[in-house]
């Protein structure tokens, strides 16, 4: 507390002698550039006087070159039009020019000089999305570029952020602050026995100082970072409200939260627990620093109060058609995470694989999963996949499609499925409805995924029940005529009823989710029973009046528009942006077919795209145009990148400007760090350091070297004058000139440490140098 008191002194004194050293020679230097520029001028003059001869001529050759080269058509430069909407929110022109504020433009121009007067987002026909401005000197020719990175905007958007209304107001302050390098977060209330809490209070302390993404170049950025420690944010308060909340997260949970950051401290309320995880992912975000000083973090002022849009903030990860290593899906779950979302849809099996180790059947890993490896997954992978989930507030839902989607089951258990031949060829089809074994089977396999799988749903499948083997089938044949069924839509809603009977008589019952294909087999003769609480999963109808149709019996998650493996040329995350699930609805989903995606590919073709679904999910109506949201959604693919998610590209060519180095990941830490509750007290002490951020050490002692060098050559420089006939002249005159040698001044910009170290180390520099001139004297 001495040292923060005494530092204004303390530096003033440092700043004068400095000064005193320096001014003399910054004085010569100064006048030497004076007399180079005076003496230029002239030269310069005369240069300008030749330019000004020339014009005439070149006018007069310009004709001359128009008339020798008469292929050469001249591009008439197109007005800019306005944006028109239709009514279900998608642009009628098929160009579209966005007339941006300057403010607006510097978002969207990269250093070099470039000049830009407007910025456009193209959408054609074809759903091919860019982002594009004008080159100047060739204004025919767009320059494709995607929009500069923002500064510390959180995604997806708040509902309420008090910075973002000052913007408009350019009269109001907006005070940046600084950042302590010791940050004491402190939990308070339930928030301090809960271990949801707890842990995400620790990876927070470990990594939100490591991952920030955002550099500012504001020059009132820039003095906030000069201010010192003593005056900085020193802590984060955690509480919340609500002491009561189930162990694992749930469809009505509690996601909102409120922060504010203020000179006193930050704080952080929220009404659950699951709250407290949204809001640090926020806080994380606000953090950036000063391009002049990398090494002292800052936040802006600030009041945000936030809460989800919809409750179903889904991603749907297809592990069967290429097998995703468990890594992988931890990866993705991190990346939900990041961007607000709180379903992992798991669609585990399908025709091409079965790739569950299942305790009661075994046998379906040896014949159904992919061979050659360990290409499956055990208990105790899903254990750690659901409970890395749960730590950041994520349910896991699993699907086993049935009825059709089976083929890969046959294989195991032949009996389960039906059998057909047509020209002498024998192939499997959806399973088997005629045979009590089937649902028997299926009862046993429901029971044993409710162990696993604590969420309160659970996905049935039912989409694309292909009817040609059923047709073939004389057992299903007979069944129908004993059932008095006409068509086997019926048959397909009779299996429908079957199976959700059972998932409603499990020991703890289960929500039902199915797609939308079993709703269009309903009919009077067998009508389709589903619970009141089912939930249906759209992705393909856009008849408005039947969703208002099916509103009106079951909850709604939609994914029409949202199919990430549906790409094309361009920003494919404009669309996915601009499509709007209804007000009615539980939420959506995006989804990740893998026919043609491996483990190597999914991240990069699924992320940044799906954090335009995660905004839309959480943030609604608060943002809807994609060209404000082009800068926030390359600074969000920027903080990915650094936290270890390998991410695709959001808007077009662009680079992230990292001031820090990634460190390892967290799915790729030791599990008893990465995934088990582990009690951490109600306080955890954060300390910031670049070293440990992942700036290399070597600089650091670099700099305390070269500190104590400098102070060495000043104390000699001093006793020779004041003493010379003491010292050993030719010894002092080479120690002088080696010690001289180098921008020292340079190097001290690059220390790293704060005003008390530099105090200490400036003290036993000194002592130093006076062991070392004891040794040269004679």
């Amino acid at each position: 507390m001495l040292i923060n008191k005494y530092l204004p002194i303390w530096w003033l004194c440092v700043g004068l002698a400095s000064a005193s050293v320096t001014a003399p020679t910054l004085r010569q230097k100064f006048d030497s550039t004076q007399n180079q520029a005076n003496q230029a001028k002239p030269q310069a003059n005369q240069a300008e006087t030749r330019a000004n001869e020339a014009k005439p001529q070149a006018n007069q050759a310009k004709p001359q070159a128009n008339q020798a080269k008469p292929h050469q058509v001249s591009v008439k430069q197109e007005k800019p039009r306005p944006i028109n909407f239709n009514a279900s929110g998608h642009v009628n022109s098929h160009v579209v020019h966005v007339q941006l504020t300057q403010s607006k433009l510097a978002d969207f121009t990269h250093r070099g000089g470039l000049h830009v007067d407007r910025v456009e987002l193209r959408s054609e026909p074809n759903d091919r999305n860019a982002f594009f401005i004008h080159n100047p000197t060739d204004p025919s020719y767009p320059l494709w570029a995607a929009a500069r990175a923002s500064v510390a905007q959180v995604w997806p958007r708040p509902r309420y952020e008090s910075r973002r209304q000052q913007q408009h107001r350019p009269r109001m302050a907006r005070r940046t602050l600084r950042i302590a390098p010791q940050l004491r977060l402190r939990l308070d209330g339930s928030a301090e026995t809960d271990s949801v809490c707890q842990l995400a209070a620790a990876r927070f302390a470990r990594r939100a100082f490591a991952d920030v993404a955002a550099i500012s170049d504001s020059l009132e950025d820039a003095e906030a970072a000069r201010a010192p420690s003593g005056l900085a944010i020193d802590s984060l308060l955690i509480s919340v409200r609500n002491g009561t909340f189930l162990r694992y997260p749930h469809l009505d949970m509690r996601e909102d939260y409120e922060v504010t950051v203020n000179a006193t401290g930050i704080t952080l309320t929220a009404q659950e627990n699951w709250g407290v995880l949204r809001g640090l992912e926020t806080i994380a975000q606000l953090i950036f620093v000063s391009r002049t000083r990398p090494d002292r973090l800052l936040i802006h002022e600030n009041r945000i109060e936030d809460r989800p849009a919809y409750k179903h903030r889904g991603f749907m990860m297809d592990t069967a058609r290429h097998f995703i290593q468990k890594s992988t899906l931890l990866e993705n779950l991190e990346a939900m995470a990041m961007n607000k979302m709180n379903v992992f849809h798991w669609h585990m099996v399908d025709d091409q694989s079965f790739p569950y180790l299942s305790k009661k059947f075994p046998q379906f890993v040896q014949k159904s999963a992919f061979p050659g490896g360990r290409y499956y997954y055990t208990a105790e992978d899903i254990a750690e996949i659901v409970e890395f989930a749960r730590q950041r507030g994520i349910r896991v839902v699993p699907e086993f499609d049935t009825p059709d989607h089976t083929h890969s089951w046959g294989h195991a258990a032949p009996d389960l499925v039906s059998w057909c031949s047509q020209a002498g060829l024998a192939y499997s089809g959806p399973l088997d409805p005629t045979r009590p074994g089937t649902f028997q089977f299926l009862a046993e396999l429901y029971s044993e995924l409710a162990e696993l799988f604590p969420d309160s749903s659970v996905h049935l499948g039912m989409d694309e029940v292909s009817l040609d083997c059923w047709r073939l089938n004389a057992s299903v044949s007979n069944f129908m005529r004993e059932n008095k069924m006409t068509t086997h839509e019926q048959l397909v809603v009779y299996f429908a009823n079957r199976l959700s009977g059972i998932v409603e008589n499990l020991p703890v019952r289960r929500s039902v989710v199915v797609w939308e294909d079993i709703l269009d087999k309903d009919s009077s003769l067998y009508p389709l029973n589903l619970p009141k609480d089912a939930i249906v999963q759209v992705w393909i109808t856009r008849d408005s009046a039947k969703l208002d149709r099916w509103r009106q019996r079951y909850r709604l998650i939609r994914s029409e528009d949202w199919y990430l493996d549906h790409r094309g040329y361009g920003a494919d995350w404009v669309k996915r942006y601009r499509f709007h699930p209804g007000p009615d609805d539980l939420g959506g989903e995006a989804c990740l077919w893998t026919e043609f995606q491996s483990d190597n590919t999914v991240m990069p073709r699924a992320w940044p795209s799906t954090s335009a679904v995660a905004e839309r999910l959480w943030s609604g109506e608060a943002a809807t145009e994609p060209v404000e949201a082009a800068p926030r959604i390359e600074e969000q693919n920027c903080r990915m990148m650094i936290r270890g998610i390998r991410v695709g590209v959001a808007g077009g060519p662009s680079m992230c400007q990292t001031p820090l180095l990634p460190r390892l990941p967290d799915w790729q830490r030791p599990p008893d760090t990465a995934s088990k509750d582990r009690s951490l007290g109600s306080e955890v002490l954060m300390s910031f350091s670049p070293g440990s951020s992942g700036q290399c050490w070597f600089y650091k002692w670099a700099c305390i070297a070269m500190f104590t060098v400098y102070t060495l050559s000043k104390l000699l420089t001093r006793k020779q004058q004041q003493q010379p006939h003491l010292y050993n002249r030719q010894r002092l005159s080479q120690l002088l000139g080696l010690l001289r040698r180098g921008p020292v001044w340079l190097w001290m910009k690059l220390l790293t440490l704060n005003e008390g170290v530099l105090l200490l180390l400036l003290l036993a520099a000194y002592l130093l140098g006076w062991i070392v001139t004891q040794l040269l004297v004679i």
